[in-house]
């Protein structure tokens, strides 16, 4: 097997340094630019606008961009109306089966469900909580209950696999988006920028958010299945992987994480279950989930070589390290402080490392 040399991949520094390009505002201007012309065609390109998104999509075209990526949106702009009423539709049915209507009583609903069916609902309810537990938005009841609601139907959509704690938080970044186009979002601690505005978005709005979430949930998670099915064999695969590249890349550190019996697994699937997106803060979140939609072997592949180049990032520090401090870093790893640019740089590193890998 080929060993690759690591010091050959762009910057095995723990810190990025940043720059700022002096054209970076005429870069964005472009972009925008660009995004605009594009979704206002009658027929989106789907292929450009799959380029132009890899490296982030402005804020102000996210919501419809990520629609038409996950092919929640037609690329046809006459039928995209027609097609979200329809699936709205669909999903307000599917509320008023497993919920029932707006005037039943709660608790009346919770005693038809079986055992089973009550235990998946309570997870729901717990991880629900644990959702940004700091933070503003998911405090608020309303968008509480909408994520609750998304979930379960998930799960009793998709018995096969079933709802797994770390889907909530591939549910948020769709939630954020969608709610921030009626009431803006303060990405930094997840407030409202003007609560009162929350008055003035309608049921009808509301129930609009809720059931794209649910779709563009769908449809990102149909790629990832076999990672919530029993025993994750989606997962434990993608795991074998991971240990072949980094056993080409730095076999020491493999060695020493052995050595000091780190459950690599166990690390390697809690941060996977969740696309990474635990290991970021939100504003770089979003923006990864720019590159998860847009990338041409999709975002189980993508997540894999940035989880390789995470791990090479701290290489040094973790084969100096002893258990303790091992599990002490994984658990709180620098990742969460990075910016944009420092995620840019990291996505830089994965697309080398899969050429690297990928090459004949």
């Amino acid at each position: 097997m080929q060993k690759i040399n690591p010091t050959s991949i762009m910057n095995q520094h723990e810190n990025y340094n940043n720059t700022n390009s002096n054209n970076e505002l005429t870069q964005e201007d472009k972009k925008i630019s660009k995004f605009n012309q594009l979704l206002d065609s009658p027929i989106i390109d789907y292929d450009q606008l799959k380029q132009l998104s890899w490296s982030g999509i402005p804020p102000q075209y996210r919501n419809k961009t990520w629609k038409v990526l996950l092919k929640y949106l037609p690329t046809n702009t006459q039928t995209q109306d027609l097609i979200l009423q329809s699936k709205r539709n669909n999903y307000k049915d599917m509320v008023k089966q497993y919920f029932g209507e707006e005037n039943e009583e709660k608790e009346e609903i919770e005693e038809e469900k079986d055992e089973s069916e009550k235990k998946i609902y309570k997870q729901i309810n717990d991880d629900a909580k644990r959702t940004c537990p700091d933070s503003p938005l998911f405090k608020e009841q309303r968008i509480y209950d909408i994520l609750v609601r998304v979930l379960y139907i998930w799960n009793i959509r998709h018995p096969a696999c079933g709802y797994v704690q770390g889907i909530n938080d591939i549910a948020t970044p769709f939630l954020i988006v969608f709610i921030n186009e009626k009431c803006e979002i303060n990405l930094e601690n997840l407030d409202f920028v003007d609560p009162q505005k929350l008055e003035n978005i309608s049921q009808q709005e509301w129930l609009e958010i809720e059931a794209d979430t649910y779709w563009c949930l769908t449809k990102i998670l149909d790629g990832v299945l076999d990672n919530y099915t029993e025993k994750s064999p989606g997962i434990q695969k993608s795991f074998n992987k991971i240990k072949e590249m980094i056993l080409r890349v730095d076999k020491e550190l493999l060695e020493h994480l052995e050595e000091e019996n780190i459950d690599f697994y166990t690390h390697y699937f809690k941060w996977i279950i969740c696309l990474l997106l635990r290991q970021f803060n939100t504003r770089v979140s979003l923006r990864l989930f720019d590159t998860y939609l847009a990338d041409d072997q999709g975002y189980s592949t993508f997540s894999e070589y940035l989880f390789i180049a995470i791990i090479m990032k701290y290489s040094n520090k973790l084969k100096q390290n002893n258990f303790e401090q091992i599990m002490t870093f994984l658990s709180d790893i620098p990742t969460l402080k990075w910016t944009e640019q420092d995620l840019e740089m990291c996505k830089a590193e994965a697309s080398y490392y899969r050429y690297l890998f990928e090459q004949k």
